[in-house]
């Protein structure tokens, strides 16, 4: 038995009812964090290092169809697709290696169905547990696969086409357009074909221009780039893909330009981003939490130890 002077004691009765009231304080946040998870949109699991799952909330069971009780008898690879058992295991031993890992993978409802998550995850050590966020990007996935088709099938119908397609000479000399481009304009097609690039575009803009078709008739190579374009007040975003024209001997005698307004997608993508950065920092924030419990718990123990007394808590 431990022997400590009055004044020790004290001290140590001091220590252990701050710790105690710290300890309360930080459950409480920790409770109120589970609420949150519970009522987020997104689903969320706690697994343990053999992929059972151990926690779940609503969402995912309305996302998959599963009850809590159903999901809490299951691990991943009853729900993965993507991966095979031994592929799970692998990735469970990488997720541990890095700490966190986020991907996208296919998961099995309950009545067959199969939808497209994205996993956020995060792993703790100290309680050889991994924290899972799971995104629903079926419809994401979807209107991807649409606009690949579209816009595989339906690139060479340039007159009924959207974006601006247009074709320059090697003098940057405009040779043939599309509507999408005269109304970017707002001339008629007489006041725009013959005109060098000079004429057309502010000078800031004129000699990017310049420099990339430059670029195309120099390579004879086709060139993508994204930038953002301002005239006057206005500020958009675009996706240009220029492609050379060749004559029959394989020189390039012209530029085919097509430009895609991407203002509302770079919009979508600083959003999805600002989503990622809170997801994080939720994510971020239980694993601290769970780390200062364990860390408070053991002290609990050590301060009970000293006392005299029976350990309050399971070590881990």
């Amino acid at each position: 038995m431990v022997v400590v002077s009055d004044i020790e004691y004290k001290i140590l009765k001091d220590r252990l009812k701050e710790l105690e009231f710290a300890l309360a304080e930080y459950k409480w946040i920790e409770q109120e964090y589970k609420t949150i998870i519970q009522t987020a949109l997104d689903g969320f699991w706690v697994a343990d290092m053999k992929g059972r799952i151990l926690e779940v909330n609503k969402s995912y069971c309305d996302l998959t169809g599963y009850t809590r009780e159903e999901l809490l008898w299951m691990s991943i690879p009853d729900l993965e697709i993507n991966e095979k058992p031994q592929d799970t295991v692998k990735h469970i031993k990488k997720v541990m290696e890095m700490g966190q890992d986020r991907f996208e993978s296919r998961h099995r409802c309950k009545d067959g169905k199969i939808i497209e998550i994205e996993a956020s995850v995060s792993y703790v050590k100290e309680r050889e547990r991994m924290f899972v966020f799971l995104r629903d990007i079926s419809e994401q996935k979807r209107a991807e696969a649409v606009l690949k088709e579209s816009e595989e099938k339906y690139r060479a119908l340039v007159e009924n086409a959207s974006d601006q397609i247009f074709m320059f000479d090697e003098e940057y000399k405009m040779i043939s357009l599309n509507d999408a481009t005269l109304r970017m304009f707002g001339k008629k097609r007489d006041e725009v074909i013959g005109k060098h690039i000079s004429e057309l575009f502010p000078k800031e803009i004129a000699d990017k221009n310049i420099e990339n078709i430059g670029r195309i008739f120099k390579t004879g190579q086709n060139y993508q780039v994204e930038e953002e374009l301002v005239f006057g007040e206005q500020r958009i975003f675009v996706s240009s893909n220029l492609n050379p024209i060749k004559n029959t001997k394989g020189k390039t005698v012209a530029v085919m330009g097509i430009v895609r307004d991407i203002t509302e997608r770079k919009k979508a993508e600083e959003e999805l981003k600002n989503y990622l950065r809170e997801e994080e920092i939720l994510s971020k924030a239980a694993v601290g939490r769970e780390l200062k419990i364990i860390e408070m718990e053991k002290e609990v123990n050590e301060l009970l130890a000293e006392l005299g007394r029976d350990k309050k808590f399971k070590e881990i």
